[in-house]
């Protein structure tokens, strides 16, 4: 660059080298904190040279080497770089490192923890049922028969179980169902379900041993797979495959972490013996991978933590190094050296299969460091190289967390990590044709809280404890219903959609699997263990015991209800508690100021250290009050501030979006269902405040806390809003069966960003409307499994925040993609990158040639393009028109039970590469609807006159005197369409207030656009007062009574009108109808509370009748007293 830049000034340039080597210095980026070498980096991006200066360099060294102080305290580094470009000026940075002292790992509680929380007992119960529902046995099917043995059963289970279908998962589901057996078994204190749970491991490991057996002598022995291993044969790049598993080696890693738990958790020989079936696979693993030349296939498929399961049968097994070479054939290094060195490599990658990757890391990391007699296995280089894979798994957890996380701990959309800090986007706009349900795949928070508790427990940083319990709470709580026990794929974090969970024997998604777990194990990390004491994590109501120092910690806790909670201290058994007995509590990162603490009524000033209230010397009989205050708090996305979610504590916060078609959903992947969106249901929050910044700056005065609701949630309303008071929000992981609004869009009336927020989406949904089918994930998985991929010498990768897929020299690949042939021209539309320039490759229809594809650069340089063709008639009509299948491969059929229509799209290599495609969709032609009529339009008060027909286009309103305020409707005639009013774009979603000047006309002019976004129709209202509508006299009145010890209360309608009436009643315990009422009748109707005692109970009508040919309502309301049952009467 020295000489580059004397050459330039030789010419006569002028170069600013202080300007530039100040852009290089603003550019480096180091980490706060550190517990290995530092990467630090020793020339810019513009080329400046860099050295480093340190103020303790027995701690930092200048290279970046990081030695830990030995006294047991941390230690703060002052590191500056001196940066100078081309012999200039230098110019300097100063940057604070602190490096912790070493730590003593913490111990895991284990699961011998009572939990006495009642949602989460439910949940514990109810994945309790679900596993009894199941059998070992027939999980085993496949793994008999792929062992040509006879099955236990006559049939194996469906869904991705199924081995005999297309594509599969098969033996996922079973690996789970082990590991969840065994923590049940573990944490269950019910003797009946514990040997329910106990008889289906002794089947399952009969079972697995069964089938290794049947493979001694061979050389498949040790083999335990339920599919045949010429599956691992094509993953590894060494051959093709029989069978069409998808992903074999991360069926494989479910199955050996199943007996790794059963072995963990299970004593005595039960155990025993799954340890080893799991070192005989061991060996099995280590005659596969020794002999593997190239890893770089192996590693771009799915396998889980294959490498994480096989470090730890390495510490199981006594250090058979075996299994060390087993597992390091797993080990990415390439990709943990990027992520030790701070780079965001994350944009395109599988999620659920990066995640895992890095707690094999850590795994290697921490079976090394832990045990000297391991340590001492390794080479010079293997320990010089080992704090890298710490630091690469601490580094992956915060660029996640910072930069692709939501408000509840959740990441990924449609299962892929995005580019940063692009959150709105990915949950807004980013979903293909199924609009955007596919975001927060519960797996992959399954594993990130697995690497969180780890890099805890060696840390005892608190800010894993921290994400720890939010994501637990608000993603994993979340995902089970909490009255069938089944758990969600994904939750969406748009609003207007809702959660779909897996049926219990039929489709056997990954997040069923790892679901099993999740509501297996939900005690384990509540509390952590240090030699003379106990670390408190999270607050659920439950008891610990610490055998160590003999204490038991009993818990009671009501939190978000109540921010305070109570700890009780005894000992265990007769011997006294151990003087050396510490308690640390956990500082959330969510108190709203100062935490409170009192010790057998006392208040103290408690120490804290590292995140934590530290309590020395509790002694039995303790009572201890810890108060730690909350208040309503937002969350936004970087790249939408007004995008929002509210806490409150620990959870957040969602509203209720009503009920409509809950059974409509769509279908992804391997047959995952989603959740359809309702294009009314409202997506904003119109704020009465100058700005959305102004608003949010007022949060506690704006989201308040109001009365709890009948079965004892927190419950929150807004203020200050034009449209949103009237939502209620209340804890999201208790959300279930109704369409919510975890984030929703805060928005100033009319604004220019209102408007354009508005037209976007509208844009989107019309664009939806005109496809037919799209495939933009290539993740050699779910998504292309969907569209049917089949392929030779083809490869996936990322590229630009984009995947792609192509075939080198000779290969090709295909999918079946949806038609449609009632549309006048269907196009297939292809998305190009125009640096591919000069790739030459075929494109065939249902195994005929269509064309030659050439990629170009006439669209620009390094920028994506759609190439589009019309698909001809004959692959759309007629006897050879092919059709959609499943994964089993049967029909798959419309919504009116027809068979769907598909053409085979494949791109064939002519000598060179074929592709990359980065997008394909078949479309209806972009002609749009020029049809600008409005479909509806009503008024919440007043008479339409005359009443409401799409062409006729003059009304007057006729409203009673006084009025200063109406609000209407209006439909434009598709979905997609736009309503403009005075000139300003509104959300047609949501009724439209206009102020009115009592005795005064006033008129209102309503555009309806066609979904052409173009034509349009004007509709004019005048507002007059006089002939008001006829009132509807309806009279509600509420009892209670008690029946059988429960409380029952009844709401009694009369009709004082002379028109029959029909009504809907509601109450906190449900609606009821009421239709054809009499006039001067009375109808009542009868609400069970399953309480014994119930407060004031509120219950409203909304009657409606027709009147002189119109139609009218009326809203009434009665309130039961309150009322305790077994109490005199």
């Amino acid at each position: 660059m020295s000489d580059i830049a004397t050459l330039y000034e030789a010419g006569g340039g002028v170069l600013d080298k202080t300007a530039l080597a100040q852009q290089d210095a603003d550019g480096i980026n180091l980490p706060t904190t550190a517990s290995v070498a530092l990467a630090l980096p020793a020339v810019g991006s513009n080329g400046s040279s860099i050295a480093w200066a340190s103020d303790k360099p027995s701690i930092i060294a200048t290279d970046g080497t990081v030695t830990p102080p030995s006294d047991g305290e941390d230690v703060t580094v002052t590191l500056t770089a001196s940066v100078r470009y081309a012999g200039g000026s230098a110019v300097t940075r100063e940057f604070t490192v602190t490096v912790a002292a070493p730590k003593v790992p913490l111990e895991d509680s284990g699961l011998d923890v009572l939990l006495s929380d009642e949602y989460l007992q439910n949940a514990a119960a109810k994945e309790h049922e679900y596993l009894l529902s199941l059998s070992s046995d027939t999980f085993l099917y496949w793994f008999f028969r792929t062992a040509n043995l006879t099955p236990p059963t006559s049939s194996g289970y469906g869904g991705w179980e199924n081995g005999a279908v297309t594509w599969n998962f098969r033996g996922h589901a079973f690996g789970h169902y082990m590991s969840a057996l065994a923590m049940s078994y573990a944490s269950t204190k019910d003797p009946a379900v514990k040997e329910g749970l106990l008889a289906q491991i002794v089947d399952a490991v009969d079972g697995l041993e069964t089938v290794q057996a049947s493979y001694a002598g061979t050389a498949r022995q040790g083999y335990i797979g339920p599919f045949r291993d010429t599956a691992l044969n094509a993953v590894e790049g060494r051959g093709t495959s029989d069978d069409p598993v998808i992903v074999p080696y991360y069926n494989l890693h479910k199955v050996l972490a199943g007996l790794l738990d059963i072995d963990k958790y299970v004593p005595g020989g039960l155990g025993d013996r799954a340890l080893r079936i799991a070192e005989g696979f061991g060996e099995y693993m280590y005659g596969r991978i020794s002999t593997l030349q190239n890893k770089a296939t192996l590693l771009g498929t799915e396998y889980g933590g294959m490498n994480d399961a096989l470090y730890e049968l390495f510490a199981r097994s006594g250090g058979n190094p075996h299994f060390k070479v087993a597992a390091e054939g797993f080990d990415e290094v390439s990709l943990f050296q990027q992520l030790a060195n701070g780079q965001d490599v994350l944009s395109g990658k599988h999620a659920n299969t990066t995640i895992p990757k890095f707690i094999g890391a850590l795994k290697r990391y921490t079976v090394f460091t832990q045990n000297p007699t391991y340590y001492n296995m390794l080479t010079a280089q293997e320990k010089q190289n080992l704090p890298m894979y710490r630091l690469a798994a601490e580094n992956f957890f915060q660029i996640v967390v910072d930069h692709h996380t939501y408000a509840t701990g959740a990441n990924s959309q449609s299962e892929h990590f995005h580019g940063p800090d692009s959150l709105h986007f990915d949950a807004t706009q980013r979903g293909e044709a199924t609009g955007n349900p596919q975001t927060a795949e519960t797996c992959n928070e399954y594993n990130m809280l697995k690497l969180s508790r780890e890099l805890f427990k060696i840390s005892q940083d608190v800010k894993y404890a921290n994400y720890y319990e939010n994501t637990f709470i608000n993603t994993i709580v979340s995902s089970q219903n909490p009255d069938t026990g089944m758990t969600t794929y994904f939750q969406a974090m748009a609003p207007g959609y809702f959660k779909v969970y897996g049926a219990p024997f039929t489709e056997f998604w990954c997040c069923i699997g790892t679901g099993m777990e999740n509501f297996s194990k939900l005690s384990d990390s509540l509390y952590f263990a240090s030699g003379s004491g106990v670390w408190v994590n999270m607050f659920f109501s439950s008891r610990f015991d610490h055998a160590a120092t003999g204490m038991r910690v009993e818990q009671t806790a009501s939190i978000p209800n109540s921010d305070t909670v109570e700890f009780r201290i005894s000992a265990i058994g007769e011997d006294p508690i151990d003087r050396s007995a510490t308690l640390r509590l956990r500082v959330p990162d969510w108190i709203a100021g100062d935490p409170v603490v009192r010790v057998n009524g006392a208040a103290i000033t408690p120490t804290i250290r590292g995140g934590y209230i530290v309590l020395a010397r509790v002694k039995d009989g303790d009572e201890i009050s810890y108060t730690m205050p909350m208040e309503v708090q937002i969350s936004a996305t970087q790249d939408n501030k007004d995008f929002v979610a509210f806490r409150y504590g620990p959870v957040l916060l969602s509203t209720s979006l009503g009920t409509a078609n809950l059974s409509k959903t769509g279908t992804v992947g391997v047959g995952v269902r989603i959740a359809s969106f309702d294009a009314g249901a409202q997506q904003r929050i119109t704020v009465a405040a100058a700005s959305t910044d102004a608003w949010k700056q007022a949060v506690t005065d704006n989201v308040v806390r109001i009365a709890d609701s009948a079965d004892g949630d927190v419950q929150f309303a807004l203020k200050d809003t034009l449209n949103s008071d009237d939502l209620v929000f209340s804890p999201h992981y208790k959300r279930h069966d109704e369409r919510y609004g975890l984030y929703m869009t805060l928005e100033v009336p009319d604004s220019p960003a209102a408007q354009a927020e508005i037209l976007q989406g509208k844009q989107q949904l019309r664009d939806q409307e005109l496809i037919i089918d799209s495939l933009t994930t290539f993740d050699n998985n779910n998504s292309e499994a969907s569209k049917n991929v089949k392929s030779s010498n083809s490869t996936v990768g990322s590229f630009s925040d984009r995947t792609y897929r192509h075939a080198n020299s000779g290969g090709w690949f295909s999918y079946d993609l949806q038609v449609d042939p009632a549309a006048a021209q269907n196009v297939l539309k292809a998305t190009y990158y125009s640096g591919d320039n000069g790739r030459s490759f075929d494109v065939y229809l249902n195994d005929v040639k269509f064309k030659t594809q050439t990629i170009t650069n006439a669209a620009g340089s390094g920028v994506f393009y759609a190439v589009t063709d019309e698909i001809p008639r004959t692959y759309l009509e007629g006897p050879n028109v092919r059709h959609k299948v499943d994964a089993n491969g049967a029909p798959v059929l419309d919504e009116n039970g027809n068979r769907i229509p598909v053409v085979t799209v494949r791109w064939q290599s002519t000598g060179g590469f074929a592709g990359g495609l980065f997008g394909v969709q078949t479309t209806r032609p972009p002609a749009f609807d020029t049809t600008s009529k409005l479909r509806g339009l009503t008024f919440d008060a007043g008479r339409l006159e005359p009443s409401f027909a799409s062409d006729t286009t003059q009304y007057v309103l006729w409203v009673p005197e006084g009025t200063d305020a109406v609000a209407f409707d209006a439909e434009p005639w598709l979905a997609s369409g736009l309503v403009r009013t005075g000139g300003i774009l509104i959300d047609d979603t949501q009724p439209r207030a206009v102020v009115l000047t009592p005795g005064q006309e006033k008129t209102i002019t309503i555009d309806a656009y066609a979904q052409d976004h173009t034509t349009t129709t004007q509709y004019s209202v005048v507002v007059r007062e006089g002939a008001p509508s006829p009132a509807l006299e309806v009279v509600l009145t509420a009892a209670a009574r008690c029946v059988a010890g429960k409380a029952v209360v009844t709401a009694t309608l009369t009709n004082a009108a002379g028109v029959p009436v029909a009504a809907t009643v509601t109450s906190p315990y449900g609606s009821k109808s009421v239709s054809a009422l009499a006039p001067g009748k009375s109808a009542s109707q009868a609400f069970t509370t399953r309480l014994t005692s119930i407060g004031v109970t509120s219950v409203t009508a909304q009657a409606s009748a027709t009147i002189d040919g119109d139609a009218v309502t009326a809203d009434v309301g009665a309130s039961a007293p309150a009322l305790a049952c077994g109490a005199a009467q």
